[in-house]
């Protein structure tokens, strides 16, 4: 189903107007509504597929809602035991494990649309039976043989682990990153609840990432990158790129609730100094991830699919954003100046992004978006600029995050 979505790269699919498929199955959303069937869950799950890829992003949310309702319907947040792939199965348990299949893409999805939006997750994961498929660990992140092509044999090998849209794992610990830090509970928590929940899931965080083989494991930090990725069949592509942008994408949204917690003079702990440490920590920790997110996109431009265009323009111009409130915070850092041209350079690094087609609705907004970040970039300078000739005149001053005293902002 992913797959299809690539056609471009999919020799043995026949050329066919995609938007007047869309719009004849949509026809068919009302009565879709009547029944939660497989064929049903399918179908709103396709359309959704669909209007994600091509940015239609509030459509696509509304669709994802009614495929989770349905997935759960169906009985897909429940694990039941199936025969592994390679073995013979009946028609019920062949539709059993394909429900569960696809409700993991809604749990991905799900996730996915929860960090980016800060809008609840549809779903619960305490409703839910989280086992992982059968061989997941060990197989997720196997490259193809050499010289191995995608084709409609490919897709029917069921001994193959499916080829989910993204890392199930990962989609766990971005649920307890929302449930801990931007749900409507975490909100009214403590500062020392959110610093500890910050370590917390730093802890898992880093876990992860090293329980993902080398050759594909998210760096760190990123600022020179030279990967071989052209070689690879574009799905196995795009799944190192994303993985990669989806980790660093993390730690930012991990570290940046340290910023809530920003001690001020009535903060008088015993403990206050040691939480500010740690909140300076999670500023620097944000900082570099975005910094790698950009340099990273850089490195790998030439290897982006652009099917993918609307789901990974959204990287560089969250990075872009927290960029540039650094240097709005602190003009007078020692990275401020190459910040700002690292922010600068996001607005031609979106232009150069690949993109399945530029109609006038996407010009418009790869317009918008490359205006927005230049604009950034140009205020940014500003600030740079007047703390400068302030600093000279000795009516300016601005510490950097590790040595700000305590309720001192800039």
């Amino acid at each position: 189903m992913v797959g299809v979505l690539f056609h471009g790269k999919l020799s043995f699919l026949p050329a066919m107007d995609w938007d007047a498929c869309y719009h004849a199955a949509r026809s068919f959303l009302p009565n879709m509504l009547d029944e939660a069937t497989l064929e049903n869950l399918q179908t709103v799950l396709m359309l959704y597929l669909r209007q994600r890829y091509i940015g239609h992003s509030e459509s696509s949310v509304i669709l994802h809602s009614i495929a989770c309702r349905m997935a759960f319907i169906l009985g897909g947040n429940t694990y039941t035991k199936t025969q592994a792939f390679k073995n013979e199965m009946t028609n019920q348990e062949r539709q059993t494990r394909h429900i569960r299949l696809l409700f993991w893409h809604c749990y991905i999805f799900d996730k996915d649309i929860a960090l980016r939006t800060g809008q609840p997750p549809f779903i619960s994961d305490m409703n839910c039976d989280l086992t992982l498929p059968k061989g997941y660990v060990e197989t997720q992140f196997v490259p193809p043989l050499p010289g191995h092509h995608v084709s409609s044999s490919y897709y029917a090998d069921e001994s193959l682990v499916p080829f989910l849209p993204g890392e199930l794992r990962l989609s766990m610990l971005k649920h307890k990153t929302y449930e801990l830090l931007y749900s409507t509970k975490a909100l009214a928590k403590l500062n020392s609840e959110i610093i500890r929940a910050i370590l917390e899931l730093d802890d898992e965080l880093e876990s992860w990432r090293l329980s993902i083989p080398k050759v594909v494991r998210p760096a760190l930090s990123v600022s020179d990158v030279k990967q071989a990725l052209s070689e690879l069949p574009i799905q196995h592509r795009m799944q190192n790129i994303v993985l990669h942008l989806e980790y660093h994408y993390l730690v930012v949204t991990i570290h940046r609730a340290g910023a809530r917690c920003i001690a001020d003079d009535s903060d008088t702990h015993p403990d206050a100094d040691e939480r500010y440490t740690a909140i300076n920590s999670s500023i620097a920790l944000c900082l570099e991830a975005s910094r790698s997110t950009l340099c990273y996109l850089h490195a790998v431009i030439d290897d982006l699919a652009g099917e993918m265009f609307w789901v990974t323009v959204f990287y560089p111009t969250a990075a872009a954003m927290m960029l540039f409130l650094h240097v709005l915070a602190e003009p007078l850092a020692p990275q401020s100046k190459s910040d700002l041209e690292l922010l600068s350079s996001a607005a031609g690094l979106i232009r150069s992004m690949p993109i399945l087609r530029l109609t006038a609705r996407e010009n418009g907004h790869v317009q918008l978006v490359t205006d927005f970040i230049t604009e950034l970039a140009r205020l940014g300078n500003c600030a740079v600029s007047n703390a400068e000739k302030e600093a000279e005149l000795g009516h300016f001053s601005c510490y950097t995050t590790a040595d700000r005293p305590k309720g001192r902002s800039c």
